[in-house]
């Protein structure tokens, strides 16, 4: 392809605008991208603290009940030292 003096300055001008595009759209693109980033922290965080309180509560209710067992054992070690 060869480009005359006169067509030199359109092609250079056409050069610019496409680069300029190009900008654009990787701008948006990037302003997008990290849009998307902020949503998936966001959405982890509130995961996180909806597994923290859901574990906290389901370890709370263990040891309740391990309490519990540990206290019905007790009592029944000392029913099965009673005298018969």
């Amino acid at each position: 392809m060869k480009i005359d003096n006169k067509g030199l300055p359109f092609v250079v001008a056409e050069m610019l605008i496409e680069m300029q595009q190009m900008n654009n759209r990787t701008t948006r693109l990037g302003a997008a991208m990290h849009e998307v980033r902020d949503e998936v922290r966001s959405s982890t965080d509130h995961l996180i603290d909806a597994l923290t309180k859901k574990t906290g509560v389901m370890i709370e209710r263990l040891i309740s009940h391990d309490d519990q067992l540990k206290n019905h054992n007790g009592r029944f070690s000392q029913l099965e030292n009673l005298p018969r």
